[in-house]
């Protein structure tokens, strides 16, 4: 087939899906509600909660008033074992098993603040309630689907990039957002805003400036043989993607793996790292576990993810290379361990990384995105790219015979 019918194909794909979307009154699919931990990687023993605009505040004890929060009033709040403790001006008032904040005025915001100088704004309702999950606070922010998705599109790729890949991610924001909607369902919500979901930062960091970009693809979704397909993403897979079942074991529905060489001038395309073997090897060591390694290598097995192998007094440990990198990122910072693609050399007492990618290196690779819409490739184009076999349909076309899409 001609590039210009592929590409007469693809304008016909995106007016078929725009003609699909729902218009107001037109029986619209109802927009699903998702519940983000957002202060998952904190475990905050107390937090302030600061009226930006006008919020009501209900706390939960069996009943009991609403109270309204003028702006710039603010509460502290603390746990005290399986409640939640209210203070104004430092004088403690009542306490209960949680409490919601929701906005008085529409989109009003809603600052939180840490002792560590964190802060971070909301729109929308936030809970606040003891986390099931240890001695912390867990809060909670409820946000309809497409703000959401705004919210995770500027997080990840900011305001500047071309419309075309802001709308690529956006497609596959949504797709993952309704596909693991409710993975963390055991602590009361559906997904984190950290790197175990997808990074979410509220909505004041451009995600309003992105809503109007996202409008000609804003219901799209992603489907492998009538279902949500697998659609993750990575900041630069280096031209080394890996297929997405070997990062999340089960997702089989993943399709093949497409060459990628648009990321090629991407300063994370190659990286190295040199560290003190050691002291690298003591403090990973630790956190995987309580390990004393005296080795690394690493395992690139035919048809397989490649594990980490730490060996010491014990013998080896295989490390799935998601875990080892993720443990890397908690604990000496995501610039050290950049991606799953890496080799390791050791020199004396130095250990030399060298990795393609910044990621998990599975799906869409941002880089590559910007890449292929700055060379004039429209959204369709880049999906087709990166998730070859999916199909992008219109969510609220399929909302009736999909329950929870």
């Amino acid at each position: 087939m001609s590039r210009r019918a592929l590409a007469a194909g693809r304008v016909v794909v995106l007016l078929a899906l725009l003609s699909a979307a729902p218009t107001p009154g037109a029986g619209a699919a109802p927009t699903p509600v998702v519940r983000i931990d957002v202060l998952g990687l904190f475990h905050p023993q107390t937090v302030e909660l600061v009226a930006v605009d006008a919020v009501s505040f209900r706390l939960d004890r069996g009943g009991g008033p609403e109270s309204v929060l003028p702006p710039g009033a603010a509460v502290t709040l603390d746990r005290n074992g399986g409640l939640v403790r209210v203070a104004r001006a430092r004088q403690l008032r009542e306490a209960g098993r949680g409490c919601t904040v929701t906005p008085a005025v529409p989109d009003g915001r809603i600052e939180i603040r840490l002792a560590n100088g964190f802060r971070r704004v909301f729109r929308g309702t936030v809970v606040v309630r003891p986390a099931t999950a240890g001695d912390w606070l867990q809060l909670v922010a409820h946000r309809p689907l497409e703000e959401y998705v705004a919210g995770v599109v500027s997080a990840e790729l900011g305001t500047a990039a071309p419309p075309a890949a802001l709308q690529a991610l956006a497609a596959a924001v949504r797709t993952q957002a309704l596909r693991w909607r409710g993975r963390h369902a055991d602590e009361g919500c559906d997904l984190c805003d950290n790197t175990h979901c997808m990074l979410y930062q509220g909505e004041e960091n451009g995600a309003w400036a992105v809503r109007h970009v996202l409008e000609p693809l804003c219901d799209a979704v992603l489907v492998r043989g009538g279902q949500l397909a697998m659609a993750p993403f990575n900041a630069c897979c280096g031209g080394a993607p890996l297929p997405a079942a070997w990062i999340w074991p089960g997702a089989a529905d993943t399709g093949p793996v497409q060459p990628c060489d648009r990321c090629r001038e991407n300063s994370d395309a190659v990286w190295t790292a040199d560290v003190a073997g050691p002291d690298f090897l003591a403090r990973i060591g630790s956190a995987l576990g309580g390990l004393v390694p005296a080795g690394i290598r690493i395992e690139e097995p035919p048809g397989r993810s490649p594990v980490v192998v730490l060996t010491g007094d014990y013998g080896e440990r295989r490390i799935p290379v998601e875990e080892f990198r993720i443990a890397c990122g908690r604990t000496f910072g995501w610039n050290l361990i950049r991606s799953n693609r890496f080799l390791v050399r050791a020199d004396g007492d130095r250990l030399r990384f060298t990795g393609r990618g910044f990621g998990h290196n599975a799906g869409l690779c941002l880089a590559g995105a910007v890449a292929m819409a700055r060379a004039g490739a429209a959204a369709d184009a880049i999906l087709d790219f990166y998730f070859p076999g999916c199909r992008v349909v219109s969510r609220a076309s399929t909302a009736s015979s999909q329950p929870g899409w």
